[in-house]
């Protein structure tokens, strides 16, 4: 039988999980990290960098909310059955925390992609002999029928895929709640007034950074930064100091090594981009010998809505964007914008684009480290997992 935990007992109890991954000793061996490393792609500092954000936004403060928020004390606490996409930590520590601050038992099916982190996050809760330790289970990509009973058992289910798997799962899920999460993308807006001498190359380094962490991969991972044309720096000095950044970047997080699929297809698609800045007049600042990373200035519309594999491509505009007409197939499908400028225009360039606006809304640098409370695809899944919870708990005494 699980504990019967109080809101105080679950709070101290997901901070001591989070401070033993923030530590400089994370609570696994070398050799685990050597396997994570290996698994994920993620090296050095990257790899370091990765867990960092996939833990620091659990502040004591923002878990004790969560907990006030979600929890409900229960000696049969409903499962929540998550199956998870790419190989982004964060993901897997946003829906453990979100799941157990309203106390529900989670099960976590990792990627194929990388399917390492969920079982070793899991080997964490026996080491530090967590309270939480019997409420986290891992059910692995090849365990068939595993996944086949939690798919039709589970009291909620919480989906990231491509569209058309989602469909599948919401059709054997049938009634049973499902939270599905199909495809997102996010970009970056920056307007001309943040376009300032004093502050280009801390600028450049923000933006930087949003496209070499994870390099490039998940939905907040940004694939086009839109400029206002008319700002103090001109678009080349903007990308001159954006590629000085991101070439200390690929050298200071390592990328991850490409299979040769990977690499002929990302390939293909830079070039391609490379081929359209120089022919719109524009500006391609990449290696000589080698086609990543780059920063590509495109006068025209952007063939790709995401390059991908740290390829920053900036499009400018002058007075009104308007996306629909540049990436149609992306309407109500913006996870985040991250901006430089005034908050109150940004807020009005949203406006003239609703079916564009995003889910979270976050200052240039922030955009891949959203606070614990975030609204992941517009969700408060704490507070819908409360209220879940308790139609079953009513449902149970009728």
């Amino acid at each position: 039988m699980n504990p019967v935990f109080t809101e105080m007992d679950a709070a101290k109890a997901l901070y001591q999980i989070r401070q033993k991954w923030v530590r400089p000793w994370v609570p696994i061996g070398e050799d685990d990290l050597d396997l994570l490393a290996e698994s994920s792609g993620f090296r050095d500092l990257h790899l370091k960098e990765a867990l960092a954000r996939a833990f620091s936004p659990y502040t004591k403060l923002r878990l004790a909310s969560m907990v006030r928020k979600g929890f409900s004390t229960t000696e049969n606490p409903p499962t929540l059955f998550a199956i998870l996409q790419g190989r982004i930590f964060a993901l897997t520590t946003s829906i453990v925390f979100r799941a157990l601050s309203a106390n529900y038992r989670v099960v976590l099916k990792p990627s194929s992609v990388e399917p390492v982190f969920a079982s070793l996050f899991r080997k964490s809760l026996e080491t530090i002999d967590s309270p939480f330790k019997d409420y986290v289970d891992v059910v692995l990509p090849h365990e068939q029928e595993k996944i086949s009973y939690f798919l039709r058992h589970a009291d909620v289910c919480v989906a990231y895929g491509r569209d058309e798997t989602i469909r599948e799962i919401m059709k054997v899920r049938g009634d049973l709640k499902t939270f599905g999460f199909g495809h997102k993308e996010s970009f970056i807006v920056v307007l001309k007034e943040a376009l300032d001498k004093i502050y280009l190359d801390r600028l450049a380094w923000s933006i930087a950074m949003d496209f070499s962490i994870y390099d490039q991969e998940g939905c907040l991972s940004p694939g086009v930064v839109f400029v206002e044309e008319g700002g103090e720096c001109s678009l080349k000095e903007l990308c001159e100091a954006i590629y000085k950044w991101m070439l200390d970047l690929f050298e200071g997080l390592p990328p991850r090594k490409l299979s040769l699929d990977e690499a002929t297809v990302l390939s293909q698609r830079a070039l391609l981009a490379y081929m359209q800045a120089k022919n719109s007049g524009g500006l391609v600042l990449k290696p000589k010998k080698a086609m990543f990373p780059a920063v590509m200035l495109v006068r025209e519309k952007p063939l790709f809505s995401k390059v991908g594999y740290r390829t920053v491509v900036l499009y400018p505009f002058s007075k009104n964007l308007d996306l629909g007409s540049l990436f149609p197939t992306l309407a109500g499908r913006i996870q985040g914008i991250a901006f430089a400028g005034s908050r109150n225009r940004i807020k009005r360039l949203i406006s003239l684009n609703p079916a564009y606006k995003p889910h979270y809304l976050a200052e240039v640098s922030f955009l891949q480290r959203p606070p614990a409370n975030w609204r992941e695809n517009g969700i408060d899944l704490v507070e819908e997992l409360k209220r879940l919870g308790n139609v079953r708990a009513s449902r149970a005494l009728t």
